[in-house]
């Protein structure tokens, strides 16, 4: 229930550039700035972090995973950026349409 409400923040046409670079959201409202990621556990309770992980990895604090993610809108599209972080990538293999490509 705490993660049911997302704020998204209006933004001037223009504003925020599609480019793998956060700068556009430099002055976004701290408040609005998410810092945790909710999931279900196997059991379809709502969750931050399973522990254990299904695949039997543990979570090692901010370091090994954190995410940081805002959302805005204008008048055509809605917008989300997200920081990632992680001390480990290990990239998933492609699947449906090739996620992306990778």
């Amino acid at each position: 229930p705490q993660f049911d409400t997302v704020v998204a923040t209006l933004v001037s046409p223009g504003a925020i550039t599609i480019d793998g670079n956060l700068r556009d959201w430099a002055g976004h409202d701290p408040s609005k700035i998410y810092e945790q990621v909710a999931f279900a556990d196997t059991s379809g309770s709502e969750v931050v972090f399973e522990q254990p992980f299904p695949s039997g990895g543990k979570w090692y604090g901010p370091a090994d995973f954190s995410i940081k993610w805002m959302t805005s809108w204008d008048e055509d599209y809605f917008y989300l950026a997200a920081d990632v972080t992680d001390d480990t990538l290990t990239p998933g293999g492609a699947c449906g349409g090739d996620v992306y490509k990778n």
